[in-house]
């Protein structure tokens, strides 16, 4: 299907995920977590807020550019 090419064409979604993903490592997350820690937000919560909901393969189905986002999430340990 040749899902190299088509994810080259998305590479700014995909430098995206990758910048978030360095930002936001786990000495950023804890401070994040600190500074709302009156709402008590989950590690789960705090990756919703910054990388969007996981992307299961049912839900890959009817998101777009759900294929790629989910193989990026895996290949970057996101989710």
């Amino acid at each position: 299907m040749k899902i190299d090419k088509a994810y080259q064409i998305h590479g700014i979604e995909v430098l995206e995920l990758i910048e978030k993903e360095q930002m936001y490592n786990s000495t950023k997350k804890e401070e994040l977590k600190k500074v709302l820690a009156l709402v008590k937000l989950t590690d789960l919560e705090i990756k919703k807020i910054i990388f969007g909901p996981e992307i299961s393969k049912k839900r890959m189905r009817t998101k777009p550019l759900g294929k790629m986002m989910h193989d990026l999430h895996r290949e970057l340990k996101i989710y």
